[in-house]
């Protein structure tokens, strides 16, 4: 599990503030644990509900067939409203933070929310964010999936 290692708070520009955390343990000098792949997705599959997994594993497919994909596209390659895969995404994000708790990161370069699972890009022309899980971790996903 992760430990809690220090919260920082500063003011922004506009005199907000601004909280940082750091999770860590003495052995990695503070910076974030990270988790073995295979038992961090397979945690996530696990805490998925049918449909959330349904849709990752929908994102999987697409993006497979053409990399990155943008929640429009998710939405209707789904046969759904985009306002769903909206509040897929936002449940998603607090079952990975969960798992990043529990088990540390899985990218320990990326912020701790969706970013732990997903890599994207702007497409400017059609003004969105793109969505792709990385190709690495895809084949396990996938059977994480399969299994729960």
């Amino acid at each position: 599990m992760s430990d809690l290692k220090t919260v920082s708070v500063t003011w922004d520009q506009n005199d907000r503030p601004v909280l940082t955390v750091t999770y860590g343990d003495d052995a990695n000098d503070g910076g974030g644990i990270k988790a073995d792949a295979e038992e961090w997705l397979t945690a996530l599959a696990a805490r998925l509900t049918d449909k959330s997994a349904e849709f990752l594993g929908a994102l999987i497919e697409v993006n497979e067939a053409r990399e990155f994909v943008s929640f429009d596209d998710l939405a209707s390659e789904a046969g759904v409203e985009r306002k769903t895969i909206d509040g897929w995404n936002r449940n998603l994000g607090r079952s990975v933070k969960a798992v990043v708790r529990e088990l540390g990161f899985l990218r320990t370069e990326q912020d701790d929310g969706t970013q732990q699972l997903f890599d994207y890009e702007w497409d400017d022309p059609n003004n969105a964010w793109k969505y792709a899980v990385p190709s690495k971790y895809r084949a396990t996903l996938k059977q994480a999936l399969a299994d729960r």
